[in-house]
Parts: structure tokens; sequence; C-alpha cells
């Protein structure tokens, strides 16, 4: 269920919120408005579609980018709630979803034939043909990399791999992790350093 600015707007002053514990103008899960839209926030994180008003608002196909423009916001730490245990991610796995402006079908180009700046210029091309700038799953992005330089290989450049390859340019590329490395089920993500939605007069 959604809220509105209007379901808070005539409670009883005298409540204690239970998010925060402090006396406020609550709705009926007895929340503020503020640890409401906390709250909101974690169920998107923790991918809990069914029970977040906004995501039950949002098309299936724009759940994942949903959450990466949470994620790109306001952080991947939860704000409210305890992050979801191996139980609850079991039941509830990530829907998975290509690029929402997919990249055009390229001619694969043989290994010794191109260079790291060609690279990291298809990269760039790849990440600004997304509608809007919010993070990308690094699993999801290489494949298409791939597509146009399947012999890739960064250790050529003196990388230790694709990540390490994009961190050595952090004025093209940010990079930002889920969690832990050493923890399952972890990703990586990334987007340009430049918000490509603004030079080309497109609001987030």
């Amino acid at each position: 269920m959604a809220y509105t600015d209007e379901d808070f707007g005539d409670g009883i002053v005298d409540t204690i919120c239970t998010g925060c514990d402090l006396p406020a103008v609550v709705n009926d899960l007895h929340l503020c408005q503020d640890c409401f839209a906390k709250l909101e926030r974690d169920l998107i994180r923790a991918r809990d579609w069914d029970y977040s008003g906004t995501a039950f608002m949002t098309p299936d196909e724009d759940l994942e980018e949903l959450r990466l423009r949470v994620i790109s916001e306001y952080g991947a730490n939860y704000e409210l709630i305890a992050p979801p245990d191996k139980t609850e991610l079991r039941r509830n796995p990530p829907r998975r979803k290509a690029m929402p402006l997919p990249y055009p079908q390229v001619e694969p180009r043989p290994a010794g034939s191109y260079t790291e700046t060609d690279v990291l210029d298809s990269l760039e091309r790849i990440l600004a043909a997304t509608r809007s700038y919010v993070w990308r799953d690094l699993q999801e992005v290489a494949p298409l990399l791939r597509q146009e330089y399947p012999d890739l290989n960064p250790k050529a450049y003196e990388h230790k791999n694709l990540l390490r390859m994009l961190q050595a340019h952090p004025k093209r590329f940010q990079t930002h992790r889920d969690g832990s490395k050493h923890k399952k089920g972890t990703h990586t993500y990334v987007r340009l350093s430049r918000d490509h939605t603004k030079t080309r007069g497109v609001e987030n």
C-alpha cells in the first residue's frame, strides 16, 4: 500500500513512532513520515516487492533499476529494518533484466587490434545508453563489452581484472560493491563518473 502526505496530516500528535521512538504523527503502521520513507527504501533494497507501495506501482521490468536508484541516492545500508538473511534471499531472489537501452550489435574485434582506451570508450558508450544515471551491475555490463572484445584480457594492460581496469580510471568510472567482497551473492556496480543524462538534457 502506498501512502501520501495526507495519510500523515490528521494523525494523533501524542503517539510514538515505532521506528524512531519519538512523539510524532504516525500512519497505521505506527511510523512517522521519515521512518516510513526509510521502510520503503529498505523493502526495495531487500527486493521485497510485494510489501513496497513504490514497487507495486513500478513495472516488473523496472524493479531492479528502482533498487539501483535507491542505492545510488541513499546508499546500500539498511536504514530501519534488519538486512535479509540467506534464507530470505533464496526465497526472494533478484529479478534480473537486460539493459534498458540494449547496446547495438557490433563486429567483434580480434585481440591486438584495440587499445585499453578503445575498451574504455566502448564501456562509456554502453553506460551512456541507459536512460537514467544509475549504478549498473557489472555482470550485466561485461557481456555487452565482450560482444565487441571477445578476447579481452585486462592483464594485457597490466590490470588484474576488468574491475581493476575501471578503478584505474576514476575520472571516467565509479565502482561500488554491494556488501563484503567475501560474501556470497555480492554484486559489483559501475557507472560513469559524470552524469550523462545532464549532458544530453535528460533528468533522472
